[in-house]
């Protein structure tokens, strides 16, 4: 039997992954294979040198499933190339995840699983799930995670390459807030909090997140690790969370 704490951070988590499309639930083109996620340098050398930074953040959540908190590691090496993992309060691991190009890597860590995938992973059934994968590190540092074009005469309405709307509001040339709207209502909006964020969604789920640390990194992280004796599996199958007894 599950206990509580145990559903209430499985809930807390889907929501958080949910945010960026993360979660499980999602398709896949078939079963991943257990080869293991290529080094960012071995993809693309000249993206990641000296671009590379590391983050850290405290990350709260709030939603129908559940609230709790958990600590998010962000390792970025150049465009489209990073590593973000997620432990609790002791430092335990909840989850990796690594974005290299096209390719993505997800590790349950408390599940033993991982999964690999070239599809872009979404929820499109709810809408957290509208930002994709690689818009994580954007909005985690306060930017409109879509690449806009102005509509009309109002400098904070715009229109993204999928005809999405979205709105914005500065203050001394500093992004505050965003809106992106769906059938004339909000749907995702961020704000700008002391060192962070917040993210929230009309259906009531909400992240804030305070970043503790930023540095430098001189170099690519070195590629994900994923234990030997851990399961490929599709990502559609990491839905299920994992039972704990007691």
């Amino acid at each position: 039997m599950r206990s509580e704490a145990s559903r209430l951070r499985c809930a807390g988590l889907c929501l958080w992954l949910a945010a960026f499309g993360l979660s499980g639930c999602v398709t896949t083109a078939g079963r991943p294979s257990a080869a293991p996620v290529p080094h960012p340098g071995d993809l693309a050398p000249e993206a990641v040198e000296g671009e590379g930074r590391r983050q850290l953040f405290r990350v709260g959540y709030q939603g129908p499933g559940g609230s709790g908190s958990l600590r998010l590691a962000l390792l970025e090496s150049g465009p489209a190339f990073y590593q973000a993992k997620a432990s609790d309060a002791f430092g335990r691991g909840l989850w990796s995840l690594a974005l290299a190009g096209n390719l993505a890597t997800f590790v349950d860590h408390r599940q033993r699983r991982y999964c690999v995938t070239e599809q872009e992973l979404r929820i499109p059934e709810l809408a957290l799930g509208s930002l994709a994968l690689d818009r994580l590190p954007v909005v985690l540092a306060g930017e409109i995670p879509a690449a806009a074009r102005r509509t009309g005469d109002d400098p904070g309405d715009f229109v993204d390459v999928e005809g999405r709307r979205w709105t914005a509001r500065r203050e001394q040339d500093v992004l505050q807030a965003w809106t992106l709207w769906q059938d004339g209502r909000p749907l995702l909006w961020w704000q700008r909090r002391e060192q962070g964020g917040m993210l929230s969604h009309r259906d009531g789920a909400q992240f804030r997140w305070r970043r503790s640390v930023v540095e430098p990194l001189p170099e690519a992280p070195p590629a994900l690790a994923i234990p030997t004796e851990y399961l490929a599996v599709d990502c559609q199958d990491l839905s299920a969370p994992p039972e704990t007894p007691g």
